[in-house]
């Protein structure tokens, strides 16, 4: 399930253009058009609804809120999924729903990662494209981030845009197959690791035993894993009578 890490305040009317943002961006609120109207220049919030970013209540025209959720972490911006309704309901989760950049166990993942200098870098199952965002904007000459669905790839390249980083290539595939033929000296995963024995939410989905995209993660590490390299991921695995863990 998605934890994030934020509890909304008492709704009250937004005191600033800050104020205004996090309500819409973070706390994903209802905001009356008033509001919006007097902070928000004309030609930003045509691009907000333009990309997506605002959409009106469908039975109450005057109120804004915001489809995605957009929000600090690592030094960075990062948008996502969301987790929850305006109204505080759960969200209708469906398959191909990107996991947010702020939950425990990404945080997790993120410290497991070195800052160490490297050359090339590449994310798997790259959702957000968090890790890969965090090692183009501080210590990875280019940084590549894979995920096998469009809509991650969308927002991990919607990402990087609104970060201004040009040294992090995007891409849509199953695992390797989009940078055949390439070595990294760093490669990194946080896979879909609980186990699933009917459809479930892509993210989440590892197969009967939950290990099915780690292994042939790990599988893949020869090919593209140079000399010297380093791989890290977070993922679960289990021990089994006459069967080595590793």
């Amino acid at each position: 399930a998605l934890e994030p890490l934020l509890v909304a305040p008492p709704a009250c009317d937004p005191r600033d253009r800050l104020d205004l943002l996090i309500r819409l961006f973070l706390l994903g609120e209802y905001v009356g058009e008033v509001h919006i109207a007097s902070m928000i220049p004309g030609l930003v919030l045509a691009g907000f609804r333009a990309l997506g970013l605002l959409a009106q209540h469908s039975s109450k025209s005057e109120e804004f809120y915001s489809p995605i959720a957009l929000y600090p972490t690592q030094g960075l911006f990062i948008a996502s999924d969301r987790w929850s309704n305006p109204d505080r309901s759960p969200l209708v989760s469906f398959a191909d729903i990107v996991y947010p950049a702020i939950t425990r166990n990404t945080r997790s993942f993120l410290a497991l990662l070195p800052l160490e200098p490297c050359e090339r870098f590449l994310e798997l199952c790259s959702g957000t494209g968090i890790a890969s965002l965090v090692a183009a904007s501080r210590f990875a000459q280019h940084a590549w981030a894979i995920d096998i669905t469009a809509r991650a790839s969308e927002f991990a390249e919607f990402n990087r845009r609104l970060n201004g980083l040009s040294n992090l290539t995007v891409a849509e595939g199953d695992l390797y197959e989009p940078v055949r033929r390439r070595s990294f000296d760093r490669v990194v995963a946080h896979p879909p690791y609980m186990p699933s024995c009917s459809a479930a939410e892509i993210y989440y989905d590892g197969g009967e035993d939950g290990e099915q995209v780690t292994r042939r993660v790990i599988a893949g590490l020869p090919d593209y894993l140079q000399s010297g390299g380093r791989f890290y991921s977070l993922a679960l695995a289990t021990e089994r009578d006459a069967e080595a863990f590793e």
